[in-house]
């Protein structure tokens, strides 16, 4: 395989979901806005589960994001 090397940036985002506090789709809104802005998921991790109390579970997820840069000069 063949691969340009472009340049590009990279952002973190954490993704987390309260079941409790947020709808699902409200988890992910902040990562919508970024692949709506031209964003792309590079990888994602799981950082867990339950968060301190069993009854009260928290999912929380490392997003990294990539995007070409537009104007890259040589």
């Amino acid at each position: 395989m063949l691969f340009q090397n472009v340049d590009t940036l990279q952002r973190a985002l954490l993704v987390e979901y309260d079941p409790q506090r947020m709808t699902a789709f409200e988890a992910v809104e902040d990562l919508n806005r970024a692949l709506d802005e031209g964003w792309q998921v590079l990888c994602s991790h799981p950082m867990g589960g339950v968060a301190g109390n069993p009854q009260h579970p928290r999912f929380v997820s490392l997003v990294i994001l990539t995007r070409e840069i537009k104007d890259a000069s040589p």
